[in-house]
């Protein structure tokens, strides 16, 4: 009953709760039964109620492997106010709750949340994890600052973009504009990396015309190394196959941005 219902369990102290269980075996059949006493409650019954659970979870972890986990998080506050962050384990078949933490106190930056992040994923086997699901304020995306490839996109645009002979160049060989990550704007990541593919040939030429090798600006060095990377079939490679897998994901995205009945669309795709 304590356990099922979530009793507390300082009501076993309870007077009244005591005189009731003595009212109700007052029969044959009962007669002499106690209740569970206060410190059995929270020791002894506590860890065989918690092998009970344990017991009845295990065929649902025993599918982990085969159908993935994704862990999700989520900020409340219980009745005192005290910021709590529960993570769960989702698969197909049933969630399970893995942990609530305590943040009161707490910096609750992108650091912190990862760190939780990555408890949790050790916790279920990283193996078994598909993916990480939260949901946080601007400070804790870590889209942009974590991806250290997508940085260094943003960055050899800022060198080409912020700099006027450097942008000059840009534009007698590109005709579409740069763009930025926005952190305001819909899956921005994604166009700015659209944007940036469309742009290869473009690029390229730049960076082996005479008009690129003989500038000399405070940064001979930076201007060699985006040189080298624009020219690198390699980086390219992974960088079509980074959006060859998040352009699928953009376009439902963007198809689902609607107030209207979408569910089918997602069916349809």
């Amino acid at each position: 009953m304590f356990f099922s219902l979530g009793l507390p369990f300082h009501l076993a102290r309870n007077p009244y709760y005591r005189e009731a269980f003595s009212y109700a075996t007052n029969t044959p059949n009962l007669s002499g039964y106690k209740p569970p006493s206060y410190n059995k409650l929270r020791t002894t019954l506590l860890t065989t109620e918690r092998s009970h659970v344990e017991n009845l979870l295990q065929p649902i972890r025993n599918l982990w492997n085969q159908k993935g986990v994704t862990i999700v998080s989520d900020r409340w506050s219980n009745p005192q106010g005290r910021p709590l962050i529960n993570f769960m384990a989702i698969t197909k078949s049933e969630p399970i709750f893995l942990k609530a933490v305590n943040c009161f106190g707490d910096i609750k930056d992108k650091d912190f949340i990862s760190q939780q992040i990555k408890d949790a994923i050790m916790k279920v086997g990283s193996s078994n994890v598909c993916k990480a699901a939260t949901k946080g304020a601007k400070k804790n995306n870590v889209t942009y600052d974590q991806c250290s490839w997508i940085t260094q996109i943003a960055d050899y645009a800022n060198f080409i973009m912020r700099h006027s002979m450097r942008l000059s160049m840009y534009i007698n060989f590109n005709s579409l504009k740069l763009l930025f990550v926005a952190p305001t704007r819909f899956s921005s990541t994604i166009v700015m990396l659209k944007r940036f593919g469309s742009l290869k040939e473009g690029l390229q030429k730049m960076v082996i015309s005479p008009e690129w090798s003989t500038y000399k600006d405070d940064d001979v060095g930076k201007a060699k190394k985006v040189k080298e990377t624009l020219l690198d079939d390699i980086w390219w490679d992974k960088f079509d196959y980074i959006l060859s897998f998040v352009a699928p994901i953009y376009d439902v995205l963007r198809k689902t941005d609607t107030n209207m009945t979408c569910l089918y669309l997602v069916y349809e795709m």
